[in-house]
């Protein structure tokens, strides 16, 4: 029977071949039909899809997902005749696999389709899974609220983060219990009402609700979709990152951003990327992270930390006055 706590995301990230070829990597591939080899014929046998592939991850659970929520961390739109190929990696070349077809405006168990038909590969990648917890149902919602504020300046968004960050300190443990939770949450409020906005809170209908809707989250997980990854730094690993960053990167020219449309163009490019990022604070370890590198575009305005890639060719600085700076071969703005 499988978990019906978790979720699992369709990741697109890309799969170097030594990861592709470990034994039990669950990959995924999406397929769109382009034509039918028409008079073709081939005699031979084709291996058959199985109702089961382990983890759960069964012909039931699998189409419940992707008929119910957004299976996807891309932006895609199915088609007649698209299809989804699961498959458990071995040893052998007995691979276990799931198809599922759309058909008719819904995904569908499907078949193999032989050697009939010619396909163009659309994405590919592996297969992730997602709690449904209530610390993924706090970040999702914040993230959301976050998402709407098109100024990342103004004070309601500035409010938010500091709750995030707040709230990622938590861990697992801390919130399986509703009661406890909830008492966690208030604290953190009221901790953050006094000592960052000692002067009264923005004057916002958000702020004013975000008490009462995060105790009434955690009664409940909801089921979400994959929150990007952003795990706080311990301090030997901020260090770690830091010496990595002064070797490779810091003594390097900075350059500043002129051409803010390209810049910003390179930004969303590198956020649609799912790769790993560092997010830097200069002075503290328990306000920088390891992260998806689809917060970029989200988080980089009104941060002034230092944002940088997982093998230190490039790093981005913005200033207090919302200028930016690039070191590395992000590209010359």
């Amino acid at each position: 029977m499988c978990d019906l706590h978790r979720q699992f995301i369709l990741c697109s990230c890309a799969l170097p071949k030594v990861e592709q070829r470990k034994p039990g990597m669950i990959i995924w591939t999406l397929s769109r039909k382009i034509g039918t080899h028409e008079g073709f014929i081939m005699e031979g046998i084709t291996a058959l899809p199985v109702q089961d592939i382990g983890d759960g991850l069964n012909v039931h659970w699998v189409l419940e997902s992707l008929n119910q929520r957004n299976c996807f961390d891309f932006e895609f739109v199915p088609q007649e005749n698209d299809w989804i190929s699961i498959a458990r990696t071995s040893k052998n070349w007995d691979t276990p696999f799931m198809n599922f077809n759309f058909e008719g405006g819904k995904w569908v168990e499907g078949w193999s389709r032989g050697f009939e038909d010619y396909s163009q590969l659309l994405n590919q990648g592996k297969l992730e899974f997602a709690e449904k917890t209530r610390l993924n149902t706090l970040r999702s919602y914040l993230i959301s609220e976050l998402d709407d504020i098109a100024n990342r300046w103004a004070p309601e968004a500035v409010y938010l983060r500091v709750i995030l960050h707040q709230v990622e300190q938590l861990s697992l443990e801390l919130l399986e219990n509703e009661g406890e939770a909830s008492i966690l949450l208030e604290m953190i409020v009221a901790e953050t009402n006094s000592k960052h906005f000692p002067d009264g809170l923005p004057d916002s209908k958000l702020i004013q609700k975000l008490g009462k809707k995060l105790i009434s989250l955690v009664s409940k997980p909801q089921k979400l979709p994959t929150v990007p990854l952003r795990r706080v730094l311990t301090p030997l690993e901020w260090h770690q990152v830091w010496e990595q960053f002064n070797q490779k990167l810091a003594k390097m020219p900075r350059s500043f951003v002129c051409e803010e449309a390209r810049f910003h163009e390179e930004v969303q490019a590198i956020s649609s990327k799912q790769t790993k990022l560092y997010n830097l604070d200069g002075f503290r370890a328990d306000q920088s992270y390891e992260l998806s590198s689809s917060w970029l575009a989200t988080m980089l305005e009104g941060d002034l930390s230092f944002w940088m890639d997982a093998d230190f060719t490039w790093a981005i600085h913005p200033d207090g006055n919302g200028y930016y700076y690039t070191m590395g071969d992000i590209g010359p703005f």
